[in-house]
């Protein structure tokens, strides 16, 4: 009575136990070891300079284009500009395609294609088949339609295959892909920002050649509708799923409100969940999933200087360089760096293990043609 239980254990028990201990922690410090390592201090540089348009005479880099993936080529289309000098043009939508295509370790733009419209700020996302691109807008009218661009490296030019519209008109929402599944969210229907939705769709472009190919209605997002937000695919620690972090949103009594709320999606339970919001709003920032638990979302507006574009001119500072990461797993933010210079309404693309930049804004009416290239290590090679 009163004895420790401990001092009944032989001293084969003991060591075997001493085995089990040393052998979990050896295992939880490698574990934490792996997790730590997903966490990434990014190291820039410039890439490239997006060529100026074909009735353009300035590299003035594009807003809003679609752009991707295909066959290691990089492909940016489409976008919007203002000519200089900036503050006295009104805003110019684009048809062009640039291919930005690699050999052996040099870069070599290919230009001279077009799409079959000027349009800008739709939704693009790199699959198997090609870079699948979605609605948009144009001076007049919002767009429902979609196509695939795929680069053929043999012939050096574009191939553009349609895929079934939207079910409705669709610019500035999210769109990702989980597979081949494509998931397009939110919105605008019509020009102005209190026309946003909640809808949510999915197209399997698995079944192109079943009589079923088209756009499936699924559980219509939660959150208030907006525009602008942040949507891509990361694994939760169970299922991948589909995040949708930010944008803006125009009340009924026409206040506009930047949000900072983030959404999961499982498709396997075909749920919402409403997740833990950021500290600050993200707004038309770039992101991207990276690791096996971590959103990354490099620089966004936060809407602090929204509607101040035309006071301050060239004096505006430009949006926020801060870098953050959400841990899908933990369910939490941090701040992991800063961006050379923040590009908004544009993409974060996934190549060859690095994350391009694809164009973008840099201040209201200025866009910059630098392609930023980055990865999580010392130096990009």
């Amino acid at each position: 009575m009163g004895r420790n239980n401990f001092s009944h254990i032989t001293c084969s028990e003991h060591i075997i136990y001493k085995i089990v201990y040393i052998s979990l922690f050896i295992l939880g410090t490698v574990c934490l070891a792996q997790k730590e390592n997903e966490m990434r201090i990014f190291k820039w540089k410039e890439l490239a300079v997006l060529p100026a348009a074909q009735r353009q005479c300035d590299a003035l880099g594009v807003a809003g284009p679609y752009s991707g993936v295909s066959n290691n080529a990089l492909i940016v289309a489409g976008g919007a500009n203002f000519p200089k000098p900036y503050w006295e043009n009104s805003k110019v939508w684009l048809d062009d395609i640039w291919v930005l295509e690699k050999i052996s370790e040099d870069y070599y733009w290919r230009t001279g294609f077009r799409l079959d419209k000027n349009i800008a700020y739709g939704m693009s996302v790199t699959t198997d088949y090609g870079v699948v691109c979605i609605g948009g807008l144009d001076e007049k009218k919002v767009y429902s339609d979609a196509f695939v661009l795929r680069w053929n490296s043999k012939e050096k030019n574009i191939i553009c295959e349609e895929l079934p519209s939207l079910p409705q008109p669709c610019a500035n929402g999210g769109c990702t892909a989980i597979g081949n599944k494509i998931y397009v969210v939110s919105g605008q229907r019509e020009m102005a920002l209190e026309s946003a939705v909640k809808d949510f769709w999915v197209l399997d472009l698995d079944k192109r050649d079943n009589d079923v190919f088209e756009w499936q209605k699924l559980n219509d997002f939660p959150g208030r509708p907006r525009a602008c937000s942040m949507t891509v695919s990361q694994y939760n620690g169970e299922e991948e799923c589909i995040y949708v972090i930010g944008g803006r949103s125009k009340d009924s009594d026409q206040e506009i409100t930047f949000l900072n709320d983030i959404w999961e999606y499982n498709p396997v339970q075909k749920t919402w969940l409403r997740k833990k919001s950021a500290e600050r709003p993200f707004c038309a920032g770039t992101a991207a999933s990276i690791g096996r638990n971590y959103i990354y979302i490099f620089g966004a507006s936060d809407g602090s200087l929204y509607g101040k574009g035309d006071t301050l001119k060239e004096d505006h500072p430009g949006f926020s360089k801060e870098i953050f990461a959400y841990d899908t797993t933990e369910n939490t933010w941090s701040m992991n760096g800063e961006m050379p210079k923040t590009h908004v309404t544009s993409n974060a693309v996934n190549w060859n293990d690095y994350i391009v930049i694809t164009s973008g804004e840099i201040s209201p009416r200025i866009r910059s043609p630098k392609i930023w290239i980055g990865n999580g290590f010392e130096s990009v090679k």
